[in-house]
């Protein structure tokens, strides 16, 4: 039987401490703006993408927000 300081540790179970959360942050926000501004595939079989944050506002303020059948508009 091995000496039990000859074992590495166990794992503590997740959630886990960040061993460099600030690093992870920059991470993390740097893929959110990829994916925040460019074009690209959701699900292609069903013809959702997505498309940058600026574009979509553009769309919106040119074409108007979608409207339900039935439901009144603000004017």
């Amino acid at each position: 039987m091995a000496p039990p300081l000859a074992t590495s540790p166990a794992l503590p179970p997740p959630p886990r401490l960040e061993v460099a959360p600030r690093e992870a942050l920059e991470t993390l926000r740097r893929e959110e703006d990829v994916l925040l501004n460019s074009y690209g595939w959701i699900d292609r079989s069903q013809g959702r993408a997505r498309v940058p944050v600026s574009r979509a506002m553009e769309l919106l303020e040119k074409r108007g927000f979608p409207v339900r059948p039935g439901h009144p508009t603000a004017d």
